[in-house]
């Protein structure tokens, strides 16, 4: 093979596969709904106070462990008195008085360690423990917000998608209509009158189309900000799926509200174990050594003198009037509003999911009733057509079968849609994504 037949193959392959690479440049990413959700609550910026929550709870953790470690103290101290002892014995006694200085110093370490604190600590860590699962929990109370508007936008973008479907093929339609109408003026079987109407139908259709485009583009837009998606038309979301209804109708434990409910309640039980362990009595060790001037231990040392301490110490509290068992009582009472809480919000839940439920029902008929009507909607507008042509009927009667038909396709694509956003609504009120 010649140079030139190279070249020539090498510029042909060029030309063949040229169409592939511009393919390959057009694909766009597509989402589902489940993508769309994952997005979103990677973008929420909330959420990234999980991580300084959780470093929160570790230098909380810190100090607990810190509080079992023994607690040391460097203590310094002076004072003059006014007047101070002084002992002075009879002449014939051969011991020399004792006179204290008006001035003292000390210089000491302190050194304590609890070898049982009745479990305050315990009780304490599980205390905080609770309290950072509650942080953590009531983050995804914007998720839950942030996924619900999500699906709203996910499913508006599909039926703009579908109208606007609906109408370029009806727009199609009139225009090709448009033309055999103009013949049919220019051959005087048809009014000009009938031909400006048919117009004026193109151009309210054009408008329609126009405001359903803007609306679709701003939802796109709402919805590429909200998940950090490249997001650039309708085409790029896969349409959702029906799901099954979930079957227990009275089964909330996955909503983020439900879990704080819980947790509150932990919090609370925890602060009851801190108030039993209060009651409690503590031992503690104990050592204490340094200098002072005079010696603090000896009575009759006037020098500077060192000096050590060692020993045990117990405290108990026997009587505290009450205030335990006051304090206990009024946990139980918020207790009791938590249980309160957690039974309205229970209620408004069953609520919803009846709602829910019985809207699928009514779709399910709705759609049934769509489809025969939609049917039917279509012989009439075949049956027009052909009158239309034959000059039985007016311009007028065709473009209001015409309208009929299109209303009837839009109605069946909404309730279609609104029965599957219906499912995943209920899906989304039992289960966390």
């Amino acid at each position: 093979m010649t140079q030139k037949q190279v070249f020539l193959s090498t510029i042909h392959l060029l030309f063949v596969l040229a169409p592939l690479f511009s393919f390959g440049q057009q694909i766009q990413q597509t989402y589902s709904l489940e993508d769309c959700y994952r997005a979103a609550k990677k973008n929420l910026p909330l959420l990234r106070n999980t991580d300084l929550i959780a470093a929160q709870a570790a230098l909380q953790q810190a100090n607990l462990d810190a509080q079992r470690l023994p607690r040391i103290q460097l203590i310094a101290n002076g004072s003059l008195q006014s007047e101070n002892i002084s002992l002075q014995f009879p002449p014939n006694l051969p011991i020399e008085g004792v006179e204290l200085p008006l001035y003292r110093a000390q210089l000491y370490a302190e050194a304590q360690y609890i070898l049982y604190d009745g479990g305050r600590l315990q009780a304490a860590q599980s205390e905080w423990q609770s309290r950072t699962a509650q942080q953590q929990a009531s983050l995804a109370i914007p998720e839950e917000e942030a996924i619900k508007q999500v699906q709203q936008l996910f499913f508006s973008i599909h039926l703009l998608q579908k109208q606007e479907e609906i109408l370029q093929t009806g727009l199609k339609t009139l225009h090709e209509r448009e033309q055999a109408l103009q013949n049919a003026v220019a051959a005087g079987t048809a009014l000009e009158s009938q031909l400006l109407e048919w117009r004026g139908q193109i151009l309210q259709t054009e408008s329609q189309l126009l405001q359903l485009q803007q609306n679709k583009n701003s939802a796109l837009r709402v919805l590429s900000l909200l998940t950090a998606l490249d997001i650039k038309n309708s085409k790029q979301l896969k349409r959702a799926e029906e799901i099954e209804i979930p079957p227990n109708p009275d089964d909330f434990s996955q909503r983020a509200q439900m879990k704080l409910f819980a947790l509150r309640q932990t919090e609370l039980e925890a602060q009851n174990r801190i108030l039993e362990a209060k009651r409690k009595p503590t031992l503690a060790t104990f050592a204490k050594a340094g200098i002072g001037y005079p010696n603090p231990l000896n009575f009759f040392d006037e020098n500077i003198s060192p000096y050590g301490i060692i020993g045990l110490q117990l405290s108990w509290q026997p009587i505290d009037w009450k205030q335990t068992k006051r304090k206990k009582e009024m946990l139980q009472l918020q207790n009791r509003s938590i249980l309160n809480e957690r039974d309205q919000l229970q209620q408004q839940y069953l609520a919803e999911d009846a709602q829910l439920r019985e809207q699928i029902k009514r779709y399910e008929k709705q759609i049934d009733k769509d489809k025969e009507l939609l049917q039917l909607r279509q012989q009439l507008v075949e049956e027009a057509d052909i009158q239309l042509k034959q000059g039985v009927i007016t311009t007028t009667d065709y473009l209001l079968k015409w309208n009929a038909l299109q209303q009837s396709k839009l109605q069946l694509e909404w309730h279609q849609l609104q029965k599957t956003q219906t499912q995943h609504l209920l899906h989304l009120l039992h289960h966390s994504i």
